[in-house]
């Protein structure tokens, strides 16, 4: 569930338990409100979450260098211009 579908659950959650006054038989419209807008949060904190630590898991990553060369082992290539 992404950011925009958590944002429309909860509207949809907050229309049907504060703006619907209708009356149905066996079926309580504010309560599937309210349940729809807790749905909504709670998508809307996990994709929060999860979106975070996907982040930070990527943007503090440290790329491994396969070898050093100091300068003690440096040799300079014989193509090489002369200076």
């Amino acid at each position: 569930m992404y950011i925009g579908s958590a944002i429309f659950l909860m509207a949809v959650g907050a229309v049907l338990r504060w703006a619907v006054n209708w009356q149905v038989d066996g079926f309580n419209i504010q309560l599937a409100g309210l349940i729809i807008f807790l749905i909504g949060i709670l998508g809307l904190v996990l994709t929060l979450v999860l979106w975070y630590t996907r982040r930070r898991r990527v943007s503090s990553g440290v790329t491994q260098v396969d070898q050093v060369v100091t300068s003690e082992q440096y040799r300079p290539d014989d193509s090489a211009p002369r200076v």
